[in-house]
């Protein structure tokens, strides 16, 4: 299955509460009368909401069109919020109060988040999106659980039903309870006439884990307005000592535990865990109380039944759950519980990874000083200030001397929105040895995420982290399976272009880029660079791909056209090192890096920075077929596989704002401007040398993964 804003839409559009909480499903074949008994009965069960109000609707989308300033994103958030209220929180789960805690006004928070600047770091705060986060992870949990080729729904209630634990023996009587009851669920015994019944438990457990992941999910992240506040109140005391008289700073964790003492969280964790993570700030201990004390502090808990009852007790342990660190315990961190078990609690573990890998469509906001990316349509090269054209910061050019000036009189940064992720994938995959197990895939837009990396050279960096420690906590999970967790991510624009050109070349010249990998297996790594480097076989390629850009400019065509070639030749290079896994010291890779770029290139030390990065990171590759027929052979690999963490930011920062664009743009202008190649003499530069910058070559290479994007989609 796949995971993306087009699927969900169309999943929460279609979706039937009523249909969906006896069958687990959208469409089946129902009596009429028997609907119509269903929909009057649950609609008896939702009498104390209030209807949604039109001016609510009108709040909602004002809101998010603040936010985002996208009429497409803005309608669509609109509309996600009254389907979730509607269809999710009142008819499928039907427990009052939760509708109060899924509000748009968290929106007003977001915005502060996003705009909060960390003086600690002296940057602003990496802030992304967890508003519409946490519907995407409730679809998340909703696909996997009602997925019986999975079988996860299955292994969470092998887990409930036979487990000696604490948390397990109160589900499973509260199950046993609703089977004879049918409170929560009183048109079973209409629905089930023919079943046994473990088919009609399992049914029941299905809506328990599914309502519990409604309530999990919906609410999971909404501590995050109480941790901004808390430590933005800290803060005013450290500027005005003072500022303590107007807030009301008293800790109130003894009273909390007081009122919570009794309930599941505070029986399986503890007081003192529970306070130490609250006073720290850890938004997922404060989202559990938030949910507990709606419910405990009006003893409305009390008025629910057994099973509603429990689904919010559940679903405040999952939140609590879902911040637990990936590493492993020792004696001086403190921690009782600190990382997600499947064999401890597969729900909990199950929702971790679905917040992780939530990564489809998230937007993040960078705020950034970068400037648009406009190209000029005659040479389809970017349309850039120039740094060394006599002190004239204001002048604008593209390489075929067309030139504009900057004549705003403000200074000014930008705020992005970065959506960068596609989709994410999550299969199950049949072991060739022995077995069963999982593979998840980030699909990330290359074309964005070259963009992105001028934006914000750390961002590719920090999402590559969450990834790897995605990877340690289902590296050794027992009785999960073995998980595969793949996709190409990275900040270096080398790599990024090289990976491109890869899915290029792959798309449109499959057997001639296999054959050239395959004819440098058996030579030593510097012989197999030198004949890369030395081949030109894919300029038929290149020359077709060019011809059809419309570039009206010679001297940029003959730039470009050596630029790709050189990509072309690192996608041959890399693939061959992904296939023979090749190792490369640093001694070795210093040589490699000087083949490359050729003794006499103008190269600076950030470029061969990034070119030495995108080379040992193809030493790292491990294939989903490496991974699963051995994972800890390649385990050291696996875990650096495009890391980017032996990356310095700063060199990526250096590369793209460095000088090597001015000096392009010369290089495709001294044909006609004895100026300009007197100016490139006085500095010692070889015109021809000139190349590999980031923007001169940043629209071809955006066309080309649109090409091959369109090409798979189709």
């Amino acid at each position: 299955m796949k995971f993306d804003s087009k699927e969900m839409n169309l999943f929460l559009r279609e979706f039937n509460p009523y249909v969906y909480k006896y069958y687990g499903k959208n469409v089946v074949e129902i009596p009429p009368e028997l609907l119509a008994d269903i929909i009057n009965e649950e609609k008896n069960m939702q009498l104390g909401f209030s209807k949604i109000s039109s001016e609510k609707i009108v709040d909602v989308y004002r809101l998010t069109d603040t936010v985002y300033s996208d009429s497409e994103h803005t309608s669509e958030y609109s509309a996600l919020y009254s389907e979730v209220q509607e269809k999710f929180i009142r008819k499928f789960v039907g427990i009052e109060g939760l509708d109060e805690l899924y509000q748009p006004l968290f929106f007003v928070f977001e915005w502060m988040m996003h705009l909060e600047y960390n003086p600690e770091h002296y940057s602003y705060s990496y802030y992304r999106d967890h508003f519409v986060h946490q519907v995407r992870n409730m679809y998340e949990m909703f696909m996997l659980l009602s997925d019986e080729n999975l079988e996860i729904l299955d292994s969470c209630i092998t887990y409930f039903e036979n487990d000696e634990s604490f948390l397990a023996k109160k589900v499973h009587k509260v199950i046993e309870d609703e089977l004879v009851q049918k409170k929560s669920m009183p048109n079973m015994q209409n629905v089930t006439t023919n079943e046994t019944k473990d088919e009609t438990k399992r049914r029941i457990y299905r809506y328990f884990l599914l309502s519990s992941a409604v309530v999990t999910s919906l609410v999971h992240d909404i501590g995050y307005a109480i941790q901004f506040l808390n430590k933005n109140i800290k803060r005013m005391q450290s500027v005005l000592p003072i500022s303590n008289y107007f807030f009301g700073l008293q800790s109130r964790l003894t009273e909390i535990y007081i009122i919570l003492q009794d309930s599941l969280l505070f029986q399986t964790i503890g007081h003192k865990e529970i306070k130490r993570k609250v006073e720290k700030g850890d938004h997922g201990a404060i989202s559990a109380c938030i949910l507990l004390l709606k419910y405990y502090t009006n003893g409305n808990i009390f008025s629910l039944d057994a099973m509603q009852k429990m689904v919010i007790e559940l679903s405040a342990l999952t939140i609590y759950d879902h911040t637990l660190e990936y590493r492993m315990n020792d004696e001086n961190n403190g921690a009782l519980r600190y990382q997600n078990v499947f064999t401890d609690n597969p729900f909990s573990f199950l929702f971790r990874i679905c917040d992780d890998i939530e990564e489809w469509d998230r937007v993040y906001f960078d705020i950034t000083k970068q400037s648009n990316f406009l190209v000029c349509d005659k040479c389809k090269t970017i349309i850039h200030k120039y740094k060394n054209k006599r002190g004239a910061n204001s002048e604008y050019a593209c390489c075929c001397s067309q030139v504009g000036y900057n004549m705003n009189a403000f200074k000014y940064d930008r705020l992005a929105r970065v959506r960068v992720c596609e989709e994410v994938s999550f299969r199950k995959i049949n072991i060739k040895t022995n077995g069963t197990g999982y593979a998840i895939h980030f699909k990330y837009h290359l074309s964005k995420l070259l963009q992105a990396s001028a934006y914000n050279p750390d961002f590719a960096r920090k999402r590559a982290k969450g990834i790897i420690e995605v990877k340690k906590a289902l590296f050794a999970q027992r009785d999960f399976g073995p998980v595969y967790v793949g996709g190409f991510i990275s900040g270096n624009p080398i790599a990024i272009k090289t990976e491109i050109m890869m899915l290029f070349l792959k798309n449109e010249a499959y057997d001639l880029y296999e054959k050239s990998i395959n004819s440098l297996e058996g030579k030593k790594i510097q012989e197999g660079v030198k004949k890369c480097f030395n081949n030109n076989c894919f300029s038929k390629v290149i020359n077709t791909f060019l011809s059809g850009q419309e570039i009206k400019a010679r001297s940029v065509i003959m730039l470009l056209r050596s630029n790709l070639q050189f990509y072309a030749n690192m996608a041959v290079f890399v693939g061959y090192l992904r296939k023979t896994k090749s190792l490369v010291d640093d001694e070795s890779l210093d040589k490699i890096v000087n083949i490359i770029l050729g003794q006499g290139s103008y190269s600076s030390a950030a470029l061969r920075s990034l070119v030495a990065n995108c080379v040992k990171q193809a030493t790292y590759y491990v294939s989903q077929d490496d991974f699963f027929e051995d994972k800890f052979k390649y385990k050291e690999s696996y875990m650096k596989m495009y890391g980017d963490s032996e990356l310095d930011a700063r060199a990526i920062e250096s590369y793209i704002k460095g000088d090597l664009y001015d000096w392009v743009r010369m290089r495709c202008q001294t044909a006609k401007n004895d100026e300009v190649n007197d100016e490139m003499k006085k500095k010692g530069i070889n015109a021809t040398d000139c190349k590999l910058d980031f923007y001169s070559d940043y629209y071809i290479f955006s066309q080309l993964y649109n090409e091959v994007n369109e090409s798979a989609k189709n």
